[in-house]
């Protein structure tokens, strides 16, 4: 039987939801938990359930989207001078980081 484990906002979290990943989603995973600024339960929770993931500019946020900006960039970069395709992971990343900072600069989607 699970343990209780309060989270602090009312809720008894005891329910464990496991599943398996390929490395690359998982890598892929990892960098859209850091770039979010949330901790990988409360993406995968808000991601499972539809709901919108606001980021909240602070200097951990930046600096964690500074550190993956310059990991996803060499690694276009590496494809781009090697004529390799680009990862379409990689790809996903790449989007994610922009529509984070368009959030963070006030732009939606559709401008």
């Amino acid at each position: 039987m699970s343990h209780k484990v309060y989270d602090g906002h009312g809720r008894w979290r005891n329910k464990h939801v496991t599943f398996h990943m390929s490395e690359e989603e998982a890598e892929e995973l990892n960098r859209a938990v850091a770039v979010s600024g949330l901790t990988k339960q409360d993406y995968l929770i808000s991601r499972v359930l539809e709901r919108d993931i606001t980021v909240i500019p602070n200097s951990r946020v930046y600096k964690l989207l500074l550190e993956q900006m310059q990991s996803v960039v060499s690694e276009l970069k590496d494809a781009i001078e090697n004529n390799k395709d680009i990862d379409p992971y990689l790809k996903e990343t790449a989007y994610l980081m922009v529509d984070i900072l368009n959030q963070m600069k006030g732009i939606t989607k559709n401008e």
